[in-house]
């Protein structure tokens, strides 16, 4: 009714009620091309005989309302104004209808669980506040898989309607998450532009507003030239606070979904190898980063005349993993020197994904024994290559010596003498 299109027409796209199901995204529905539509009706039918100006309005998708409320509104538009919510779009098409699905099926088979999944994964990430390209192509994955296994939940007939099993999926919220997906990926500066340009337009009225009720002149000058203007405003000091900006100690993971988080302050601003080899017994510290540094080497083709045997490096003892996701908690991870109670090191452990030459990833366990990054002295003219400019980890690796399903008791762990240094 508000965007003045059929109830068998999508509001936001150009898709129609056979279209629902076929997961393709359509092009918007405008409120340009709604307010043009019925203009060129107008112009050959009176809207105000209504029998003859709703046949035709009818015809073309529309309600046959010839005036919407937002006519005259210069940036409204229904495709953007009428976005999904989360509320109203995922959870209430949940209850709707993946809930009676489930509760019609007696003997579930796994298509039918393949299809109600991507739906419910769907629902799950579209509550990310924030996504990326990767997130957003994780959506569009998951109503792929729907959209791949939907026709399990026909084949149990458990679609069904006031009269009886139904064969389609003519759902108007279906067709509006492939809109929600794709409102979503937005770009994130456009739409911190549009808000800083409508903030200013609201203050701009207020101020003409407020000086026009109290008679005030529109042209003003400070009286003292040194005197200075300052505005505290809460919602534009928010926006300036969550633009993307450069991190100065910190480094994004190439999926862009993690990101490690030091403190610009190092706990070690220089040390040597040597004070490296003994704070965190580590003795085969340069033989790790010279083997990092040729990798690196024929991996870029970066050269350097930086000798780590010779360097200094600073050094942290603890960083935080800032997880992409709305769900799980900002962990810090921490490494303690040696001392008396702790003879045998007492690192936190992560775990890496590395992608192999086959093209499959492998997960690893390891645990941080070191963070650091090369330095250059002063009045030096040597400059360090790409590869060693941000801090890097040194890990160890764990070996399992057997899985849990070979085990029936408590499992052994041992580590491995392998070592590596890990960059961006």
């Amino acid at each position: 009714m508000i965007a003045a299109v059929a109830k068998n027409t999508s509001p936001l796209t150009m898709a129609m009620q056979e279209n629902f199901s076929n997961g393709i995204l359509h092009p918007l529905h405008t409120g340009k091309h709604t307010l043009q539509l019925l203009v060129d009706i107008a112009k050959r039918f009176d809207p105000w005989d209504l029998d003859k100006f709703q046949k035709v309005a009818k015809a073309l998708n529309l309600s046959g309302v010839h005036m919407p409320y937002w006519h005259d509104w210069i940036y409204a538009c229904p495709s953007i104004f009428l976005a999904g919510k989360i509320l109203h779009t995922c959870i209430k098409f949940f209850a709707d209808h993946l809930l009676k699905w489930v509760n019609h099926t007696c003997a579930i088979p796994p298509r039918f669980i393949h299809a109600i999944r991507g739906l419910v994964e769907f629902t799950y990430l579209a509550q990310n506040p924030v996504h990326s390209p990767q997130s957003l192509q994780a959506m569009t994955q998951t109503l792929l898989d729907f959209h791949s296994f939907k026709d399990a939940i026909i084949a149990v007939e458990a679609r069904k309607g006031k009269n009886g099993v139904k064969e389609d999926f003519f759902i108007p919220k279906l067709e509006l998450l492939q809109s929600f997906e794709a409102w979503q990926s937005k770009d994130f500066t456009k739409q911190c532009i549009h808000i800083l340009n409508h903030q200013e337009s609201m203050e701009i009225f207020d101020l003409y507003a407020l000086l026009t009720s109290h008679g005030v002149p529109l042209v003003n000058t400070i009286h003292a030239e040194d005197e200075e203007v300052e505005t505290t405003n809460p919602a534009l000091s928010w926006v300036s606070r969550i633009l993307p900006d450069k991190v100065k100690s910190g480094i994004l993971s190439e999926d862009a979904l993690t990101t490690f988080q030091l403190n610009v302050m190092p706990d070690y601003k220089s040390l040597s190898p040597a004070e490296i080899h003994t704070k965190y017994s580590l003795p085969d510290f340069d033989h790790a980063l010279t083997d990092f540094i040729h990798c690196s080497l024929l991996a870029s083709g970066e050269h350097t005349h930086w000798d780590p045997k010779y360097g200094c490096f600073q050094a942290w003892n603890k960083f935080q993993l800032q997880l992409h996701s709305a769900f799980q908690p900002q962990p810090s991870l921490c490494i303690t020197l040696l001392s008396n109670n702790f003879p045998l090191d007492n690192c936190d452990t992560i775990l890496i994904d590395s992608l192999g030459v086959d093209g499959n990833i492998t997960s690893y366990v390891t645990q941080v024994q070191l963070i650091f990054q090369p330095m250059i002295q002063q009045g030096s003219d040597l400059e360090l290559p790409s590869y060693l400019s941000d801090p890097l980890l040194y890990v160890q690796y764990f070996r399992f010596a057997s899985h849990p399903e070979d085990c029936t008791h408590m499992m052994n762990m041992v580590t491995t003498k392998d070592m590596e240094l890990l960059g961006d």
